[in-house]
């Protein structure tokens, strides 16, 4: 390929993606409610029609990270935020790998089932952020049952100390974010339009 037709191709690549990205924001234009000031995200849903998997996911089983301390974060999530230790697995290797690794993995019920977990190897060391992305980013969001139970929870997080960020109006949504003893960033949310609005 010579550099003539390089640069033609780098042309062509670049006029498509410009017209890939006026589609795009013509199509968010379309859809935003400037009254809510939330994009719509069901452009970007296929219907379940137009899965091609031979499965479908059901549901979230559990969400696991390091934790630097079991019974700190047992404290925690069990005598703070009442999500009963459900189940500890105590292994001398890791099942999926063989990796020789002694460590302890505990699991904690949520209300529809799913757990979270965490991975304590007894190193006192905690997970270790990604600088390069800011700390907002990353989060955990679970959901309360109503607007009255985010404030209890609020009250409560702070009375035990935990430094709170909310309650945040999103529209459709109301959050309280804090960071849990392994610096895991949690938002507490209640659907204020209900799941409807998500369908």
């Amino acid at each position: 390929m010579t550099v003539s037709d390089s640069k033609l191709q780098a042309e062509s690549l670049l006029v498509k993606l410009s017209e890939y990205r006026t589609a795009c924001t013509d199509t968010i234009n379309s859809k935003y409610d400037r009254s809510s000031h939330f994009v719509a995200a069901t452009m970007l849903v296929k219907p379940a029609s137009a899965n091609s998997a031979q499965f479908q996911v059901q549901g979230l089983n559990h969400f696991a990270w390091r934790c630097k301390d079991a019974e700190q974060t047992r404290a925690f999530y069990e005598d703070l935020l009442g999500l009963p230790l459900a189940h500890t697995v105590l292994e001398d290797a890791v099942p999926s790998t063989g990796e020789a690794c002694a460590f302890a993995h505990v699991f904690f019920r949520m209300g529809d089932g799913s757990y979270i977990a965490f991975f304590d190897l007894g190193d006192d060391k905690p997970a270790i952020p990604d600088p390069a992305t800011p700390a907002w980013v990353n989060h955990l969001s679970l959901e309360v049952k109503s607007e009255s139970d985010l404030t209890a929870a609020k009250e409560r997080l702070q009375r035990a100390g935990v430094e709170v960020l909310g309650v945040v109006d999103h529209h459709w949504l109301k959050s309280i974010y804090f960071f849990d003893p392994n610096g895991i960033r949690l938002e507490l949310s209640w659907r204020a339009l209900g799941k409807a609005y998500m369908d």
